[in-house]
């Protein structure tokens, strides 16, 4: 299937720009950041009263939100110089009023390569929406560990228990900054962070009282229960467990209960009572064990959201759902006289404004549901040329989503004709000679076509989609895995240059758009594959008659199962997602 392999080419793209960053180090900048003015700014240890200082580097305009670099000093001295100073990335959002009366929060960091691009996504998504928010590195992470890698918080028992003492001490400091800001509400302080960064704003709402909301993700209590999983993210910890001897084995343990979520729980639990607390983690977690998040939810006396399905790592299928969650909790304590600042002008925020739109709607496409009424509508023709082929082969195509499973696919395929397929009031399909089947008997109304489709298959498909709608809500992803660049064309037009600067995914996109910023060409050369789809309708959320999905009028209805025609069109999904697959 010609047409699928196009698409894999597509979300390959799409896929690097999210996921690489989970796995891979983080790219150099493209070019080097234009000579800045270093603003130190003085502040006192909420703990201690200590006076520090920030020193906070502004970096301009990024993604319609003010970004700074900073660094202060660690109130935790160690034997790594590097280590003790705290460095991060600020964000703070356009044209708020300094009434101190808007949300400001600390997002904890994953564990990984160091490349915090999940972190820098979150904290301007929360800008973009009003929020003052930072990340900073935790001991031993980044520049922290002098050269040593994060290993180098291992090389003894009295290191590691200080880098634990380290955290929170040095969270309380990232408070100590957000609060210095005119904009932010003392009393409005926040904190989430997904995985270990889940641990830590546990931690940190034990150890500081100022956090009056926190969302922990993919978390939960008990951490040498979580430790024994032995998984890549807790191997250095098992084994260092493992090789200690007795005595210090006991001591690490008692160590740990003192940063363990649920001895901070209590603290928690008031946050709960008040509505300030949620939690959200994935059913089939193999590193977090479930079992573990219950046992920390039972404790803090709140409930779970779940997503079905999916374990540590697949979990990024649901980041468009993990997003919006996130930033409609931290909103809540947003002013109601807030109002979003209109688009940033310039080229740089035309190329991200367009990217971001371009791969929104492609995820829109891919899944998304519209509102009840609506459906998002792509109709073109696709033509590809495959390697090695003087041939061209060409595909017009309409197609539709719409809420509730329904959906409309016709068009013209080589070598299979005229072909209509979708799931409207009943799942129904085209056949011969103007026959229609339509699985109109025992239907039940409660089943859906995605019951029948593989397991494994539907959750690549997931993943997909959920990495290009990571890139359509935060496109700055693409800057260290793509150049972008807008250049204005003819008659008021644009074309977005999206190349990619990963060897396994070599090619480029050119993506034509409207003055109205919608996309009408792209046009592809991507791992040696070219192809060009002229889009005649890009429409998200577009109002349509109710009869919008039924089956097309003028042929011979033929009734048969709702169960064997969902499961007719479960096999052409079947067969289209092994094509899009990763191929091993």
């Amino acid at each position: 299937m010609h047409c699928a392999a196009l698409f894999r080419r597509f979300a390959a793209l799409g896929l690097f720009v999210l996921l690489l960053p989970l796995g891979a180090q983080e790219a150099p900048p493209a070019k080097p950041p234009p000579p800045v003015v270093t603003t130190e700014v003085a502040l006192r240890d909420g703990r201690s009263g200590e006076a520090f200082s920030c020193a906070l580097v502004p970096k301009g305009e990024q993604d319609g939100c003010l970004a700074y670099d900073f660094r202060f000093p660690s109130s935790v001295v160690t034997e790594v110089a590097a280590n003790n100073t705290v460095t991060g990335e600020l964000f703070r959002p356009l044209g708020v009023p300094a009434t101190r009366e808007y949300p400001g929060v600390v997002i904890f960091h994953i564990i990984g390569p160091g490349s915090f691009q999940f972190e820098r996504m979150v904290c301007k998504l929360l800008a973009q929406n009003g929020i003052t928010a930072l990340f900073f590195h935790l001991p031993y992470y980044a520049g922290r560990n002098g050269g040593q890698g994060r290993s180098a918080m291992m090389a003894s028992p009295e290191r590691f228990f200080k880098a634990l003492a380290q955290c929170p001490a040095d969270a309380l400091r990232a408070v100590d900054l957000l609060q210095s800001f005119p904009e932010v509400d003392p009393q409005k302080i926040g904190a989430a962070g997904v995985s270990l960064g889940a641990i830590m704003t546990a931690n940190a709402c034990g150890h500081d009282p100022r956090i009056q909301r926190a969302m922990l993700i993919l978390g939960g209590g008990n951490l040498p229960a979580i430790i024994d999983t032995n998984v890549r993210e807790t191997r250095d910890l098992y084994r260092f467990l493992e090789q200690s001897t007795p005595e210090n084995r006991e001591q690490l343990l008692a160590e740990l209960r003192r940063y363990d979520p649920l001895t901070h729980a209590p603290a928690m639990a008031k946050l709960a009572a008040a509505g300030k607390f949620a939690m959200i983690n994935a059913a089939a977690d193999n590193v977090i064990p479930p079992a573990c998040s219950r046992e920390l939810a039972a404790a803090v006396g709140c409930d779970i959201s779940w997503f079905p399905g999916v374990d540590h790592y697949t979990v990024v299928s649901q980041l468009p759902e993990m997003l919006l969650a996130l930033q409609q909790f931290f909103v809540q304590d947003r002013p109601a006289s807030w109002v979003q600042p209109a688009a940033a002008k310039g080229v740089e925020n035309l190329s991200m404004r367009l990217l971001g739109r371009v791969f929104g709607g492609m995820s829109s496409f891919l899944g998304v549901p519209p509102a009840a009424g609506r459906a998002h509508v792509l109709k073109g023709t696709l033509t590809m040329a495959m390697p090695g082929q003087s041939t061209k082969q060409q595909f017009r195509f309409s197609y539709a989503l719409g809420s509730s499973g329904r959906f409309r696919l016709e068009g013209e395929f080589p070598k299979i004709g005229p072909l209509a397929i979708g799931v409207g009031s009943y799942p129904w399909l085209t056949g011969a000679k103007d026959t229609l089947f339509v699985g109109s008997l025992n239907a039940d109304p409660q089943r859906r076509l995605a019951a029948f489709i593989e397991p494994q298959l539907l959750l690549q498909y997931e993943m997909i989609r959920g990495s290009l709608a990571g890139v359509g809500m935060a496109p700055d992803l693409a800057r260290q895995y793509c150049t972008v660049t807008a250049m204005p064309a003819l008659g008021d037009k644009y074309v977005l240059s999206v190349k990619s600067k990963q060897r396994n995914v070599p090619g480029e996109m050119l993506i034509s758009f409207t003055k109205d910023e919608t996309p009408f060409n792209i046009a592809a050369d991507i791992m040696g594959f070219a192809g060009t789809l002229d889009i005649n309708e890009w429409k998200t959320n577009h109002e349509v008659a109710d009869d919008f999905f039924e089956p097309p009028a003028g042929r011979t209805a033929q009734a048969v199962e709702q169960r064997d025609a969902l499961m007719m069109l479960a096999s052409m999904g079947n067969r289209l997602l092994e094509e899009i697959a990763p191929q091993k």
